[in-house]
């Protein structure tokens, strides 16, 4: 049982490094974002209520040379 609960320890301790390092950010298909990371969040400088629900053409460009389907 030791054992089983040292390496479920170690497993959230390499989710949260890694979380830490990586920026994510899900949204729909359609664009509108479900959720962000805080590494992020901070990157872009909102907090989760400023982005959740908000099309993700508004805060990042689009790199499409037909530009950003909304």
């Amino acid at each position: 049982r030791k054992k089983i609960e040292a390496k479920e320890n170690e497993y959230k301790a390499l989710a949260v490094a890694i979380d830490a390092k990586t920026l994510v950010i899900q949204y729909t298909t359609n664009g509108i974002i479900i959720s962000a990371n805080t590494s992020m969040l901070s990157i872009i400088g909102k907090s989760s209520a400023e982005v959740i629900g908000r099309h993700q053409s508004e805060f990042f460009e689009s790199t499409d040379s037909e530009g950003a389907q909304k």
